[in-house]
């Protein structure tokens, strides 16, 4: 008895093993207000005939409205993308059913506008991916990074406050300055 259970349990797992999805982001860095191209690739063992994508961007990253392409090696379906809110919503489909094509690479790329606010922001989705039957698959998801790289300048003590002085008395004060950003900031 207990040989037959082990045996389905090697079966299961190495079942588990074998099937594996995964989409990875890459990560990308750049200064304030520029666009930056994030990568997006899938890994598949199953054929998956569409996916769903849900990446949460926050206040300081923005979709670039059309910027979403669809890799021409991976192309046998439609492609949609949208920021609804906070959200960066993308969805690959095909109408007749088809899979995507190939097994890995790249999948799609799509292009952010950058912020102010100096700091990495992860890129974290949630992903639904289905098969022919629609079905879902299993999957995993490797996150990605955006850097926003600059620097920042922080005043610790924003107000000085000499109170009373005599005249031709020498009295000094230090204000404090705080680089709290990813750049070398320079004052002069």
């Amino acid at each position: 008895m207990k040989r037959y259970v082990c045996t389905i349990i090697a079966v299961i797992c190495s079942i588990f093993a074998i099937a594996s999805n995964t989409i990875t982001l890459s990560s990308v860095s750049g200064t304030p207000q520029t666009e930056v191209e994030v990568v997006v690739s899938l890994d598949n063992t199953d054929a998956i005939t569409a996916l769903e994508m849900v990446l949460p961007l926050g206040e300081h990253l923005s979709y670039v409205n059309g910027s979403a392409t669809l890799a021409t090696a991976r192309s046998n379906g439609q492609l949609s993308a949208a920021q609804v809110g906070q959200d960066l919503r993308i969805y690959i489909y095909s109408l007749s059913l088809n899979a995507i094509l190939g097994n890995t690479g790249e999948l799609l790329t799509f292009r952010l506008l950058l912020g102010n606010e100096p700091a990495n922001y992860a890129l974290t989705p949630t992903v639904v991916l289905s098969n022919a039957q629609g079905t879902s698959i299993d999957g995993s998801v490797q996150a990605g990074n955006v850097t926003i790289q600059a620097p920042k300048l922080q005043i610790v003590n924003p107000q000085i406050d000499y109170g009373h002085i005599p005249i031709r008395a020498t009295y000094t004060k230090n204000l404090q300055l705080k680089n709290v950003g990813n750049l070398p900031l320079t004052i002069e």
